[in-house]
């Protein structure tokens, strides 16, 4: 592999808060979704953290989840598994612990390349020299039908992105980043981005009266273009 690729590529960290009341113990869930994801945004290993928070101090949890693999990460309590139901043997204390999922993520992400205004293969960018610019797409998969005023309209769960990733300013200059803003600190410059797909949608505004972002553009002029893991946060508590 071309080794100024093996740095360029991706990784989306989605995090919900579940809350669940189950017949036998209620507590709340703390979930989140670590996406490792290719350079052009494909995504190929999906590591779900969960954290029951047993608030009631007791003594058996009672879990549903549909992850393989699944590892206590916590502590050395033992579990049984019936399908997707999880029993955890608590004896008070909270549990934490992951697995593998293999499903379509709410947001899905896509990622573009161009080289002085062509598109471009993230294997023949790397190593080359110009005006670069990159195009992080995220789709909102979250469509629910909803009845508004009697009529059945489509709606999105509404996602926040922030995405971000460091530039080496020795190699990079004049770096720009849409719906966002970029700090230099000398030798590195910090860009960050945000954007909230789905939500144009949602409040049915055309994009020519105002834009709601549902991408990212970063734009630089590159000498030997390499860069460092676009990493990005993704969570549907909007107002927090």
């Amino acid at each position: 592999m071309n080794n100024k690729l093996s740095k360029i590529s991706a990784s989306i960290l989605l995090g919900t808060m579940l809350v669940y009341t189950l017949p036998v113990a209620a507590f709340t869930k703390d979930e989140t979704v670590y996406t490792n994801a290719k350079s052009n945004g494909e995504q190929y290993q999906t590591i779900v953290t969960d954290h029951l928070i047993n608030e009631e101090d007791e003594k058996l949890l009672k879990d549903m989840t549909n992850l393989l693999d699944i590892e206590n990460t916590g502590g050395d309590e033992k579990f049984t598994q019936d399908g997707e139901s999880l029993v955890w043997e608590a004896d008070s204390n909270d549990i934490y612990y992951k697995g593998e999922i293999d499903q379509e993520l709410p947001v899905k992400l896509n990622i573009k390349y161009e080289l002085d205004g062509k598109e471009i293969s993230s294997d023949e960018i790397a190593g080359k020299s110009g005006k670069v610019k990159i195009t992080i797409s995220f789709e909102n998969k979250e469509e629910h039908e909803v009845q508004i005023n009697g009529k059945t309209e489509k709606m999105y769960t509404p996602f926040v992105v922030v995405a971000g990733t460091i530039f080496d300013n020795t190699e990079n200059s004049n770096i720009k980043i849409s719906s966002g803003k970029v700090i230099e600190n000398g030798n590195k410059t910090i860009a960050i981005g945000l954007a909230v797909p789905g939500m144009q949608e949602n409040l049915g505004i055309s994009s020519d009266k105002f834009n709601i972002p549902s991408n990212i553009e970063f734009e630089m002029d590159a000498k030997d273009f390499e860069m460092n893991n676009i990493v990005a946060f993704a969570t549907p508590k909007l107002l927090e």
